[in-house]
């Protein structure tokens, strides 16, 4: 309960300093690896560690799909959920869901996540399946949050292009948006192109090729107690939902110097695609659910959701699994995470530069039981943070088996790029099917 108040002071700070134009200039230096979660579900707890548990360990090279806890669990208003309410838990690149409790624990969409995306774009807070409560669209940039530069858009600068038409597939990218919404033609493609509107899609966006690729990737995944080679994004929208924008070109700030960058948004979450990163960090989910808290809990937003009874349990961390010997890619030296689930996160959100890969020490023999010093946002918009060396993301007393158990997979993590068959197109619904956004 601790580090949830503890994190709506630093986020309501956060806010305050952006409405004031003082936000914090953010660095890689600056920047912490990704803590282990506490969890207000194990529904939580098991999605979390499908996606980033095998890139904590290093076990596969790619950006965070969860990263670090920025609250624990709380109830928000939600029509069809239990009296009205529904549980939530925030993480730096989105947030977690359950709106039907005594639904199929097993069934892919029991644990959901919120349009958080459309909501910022559109200025609409979802309360329900199909309820949209009036706000004021999202002002936060996707780089530096004190960034002032006209062309550095915002989510709100993408309100004026929902209804874009769909660029025709095979065609390069060439659009640039600014702040004000501005589309211009010219940028250069750097080779990113259209790969048209994919097959299961219900809007009427094309995606770009780097970002359908990037959800088509097959590599290390977490599942039933140990380590598998799947499909990572399945069902294919699960994470993402479907595309609401067409792919834009932009200049951000990110760790104060300027930065070339592909931003595309879907119902759920927006990717970016950094060209001058290195190849395993270039698409990256923005910290979407980092940035929707500060805009829903900020000055002049709807009360702070009340904490959940169910929040957060504790537990005991777990053994150490056998190191990695895959290089982990990093920027400066930054200290290894501790398990202690009473870490709270930073004020910062973390874009910033692109670091060269180096090799980590590999896991510590034992787990440490200090508490970990204060973590800082998944970083979007540059390489994520390396993966941790410290032991696992501590489990719940019935959670999956310790990592002792787990077998290191033999192929490399991102070895095969070819879709799994279970990565077929799926809607991206909350307990239902959520409406596509209105003309």
């Amino acid at each position: 309960m601790a580090h949830s108040r503890l994190s709506r002071i630093v986020l309501s700070a956060l806010a305050l300093g952006m409405t004031l134009g003082v936000g914090p200039q953010i660095s890689l230096a600056e920047t912490a690896p990704v803590t282990p979660p506490t969890y207000a579900d194990q529904a939580f707890q098991q999605v979390w560690e499908r996606y980033d548990r095998p890139v904590f360990y290093g076990e596969a090279l790619r950006s965070w799909t969860w990263g670090n806890q920025i609250t624990g669990g709380s109830r928000e208003p939600y029509a069809e959920g239990t009296g009205g309410e529904h549980l939530v838990q925030y993480f730096d690149k989105s947030r977690m869901e359950i709106n039907n409790p005594s639904g199929d624990r097993s069934a892919a969409f029991y644990v959901t996540q919120g349009l958080l995306a459309r909501d910022m774009i559109r200025g609409e807070v979802q309360e329900g399946n199909t309820t949209f409560r009036a706000a004021t669209p999202a002002a936060i940039p996707f780089g530096d949050l004190d960034d002032p530069s006209a062309q550095s858009p915002t989510y709100a600068s993408l309100k004026g292009v929902l209804d874009a038409p769909p660029i025709v597939k095979g065609s390069a990218i060439t659009q640039r948006i600014d702040r004000a919404g501005n589309v211009t033609g010219g940028a250069e493609s750097r080779g990113v192109t259209s790969a048209g509107i994919v097959d299961g899609q219900t809007t009427n966006h094309a995606m770009a090729s780097v970002f359908y690729e990037f959800l088509q990737r097959s590599g290390v995944v977490y599942e039933n107690g140990q380590n598998v080679i799947t499909a990572i994004f399945t069902p294919l929208f699960y994470v993402t939902g479907m595309p609401i924008t067409e792919a834009y070109w932009a200049t951000i700030r990110a760790a104060g110097q300027p930065k070339e960058v592909l931003i595309q948004c879907f119902e759920r979450r927006c990717l970016t695609y950094t060209p001058s990163n290195e190849p395993e960090w270039r698409v990256e989910l923005a910290n979407t659910g980092l940035q929707y808290h500060v805009w829903r809990t900020g000055p002049g937003a709807s009360p702070s959701p009340s904490p959940s009874p169910s929040a957060s349990p504790s537990a005991s961390p777990s053994p150490t699994p056998t190191p990695s010997s895959e290089p982990e890619p990093s920027a400066s030296p930054t200290p290894s995470p501790s398990p202690s689930p009473s870490a709270s996160p930073s004020t910062s959100p973390a874009p910033s530069a692109s670091p060269s890969p180096s090799a980590s020490p590999a896991p510590s023999a034992s787990p440490s039981p200090a508490p970990s010093a204060s973590p800082s946002p998944s970083p979007s918009l540059s390489a994520s943070p390396a993966p941790s060396t410290s032991p696992e993301p501590s489990p719940s007393p019935s959670a999956s088996p310790a990592p002792s158990a787990l077998p290191s997979p033999s192929p490399s993590p991102e070895a095969s790029p070819s879709p799994s068959p279970e990565a077929s197109p799926s809607p991206s619904p909350e307990a239902s099917p959520s409406p596509s956004p209105a003309p």
